[in-house]
């Protein structure tokens, strides 16, 4: 599983379920502030972070970010800026349960 933020609403659960199960993060350039980022490396978690912002959600943009994961990450499910909570015990409601962005298997 890789987590894939696209900005800051999901950065913190981001972080806290990259460390609590060791799954590689991704971030959009202007996903955390560089004080947050430098914190987060401190911690122990080692994000990819893309020199351009994905927070605009343009789809042109977000396929070039999946593809640059699925060429480091080649098997591994995308989850992208979702509710993290939920994939660590969060009680949300069973209709936002969160779903992958995309399964990269070969």
């Amino acid at each position: 599983m890789v987590l894939l933020v696209l900005d800051r609403s999901a950065a913190e659960e981001g972080f806290a379920l990259a460390k609590k199960i060791g799954c590689p993060i991704w971030l959009g350039a202007d996903a955390v502030a560089e004080s947050d980022y430098r914190r987060y490396c401190a911690d122990g978690i080692k994000p990819s972070r893309f020199d351009y912002s994905l927070s605009a959600r343009d789809p042109e943009i977000l396929e070039d970010a999946l593809a640059t994961i699925e060429e480091h990450h080649p098997r591994d499910v995308i989850w992208r800026n979702i509710n993290y909570s939920l994939l660590i015990g969060g009680s949300e409601s069973p209709t936002s349960l969160p779903f992958p962005l995309r399964k990269c298997f070969i």
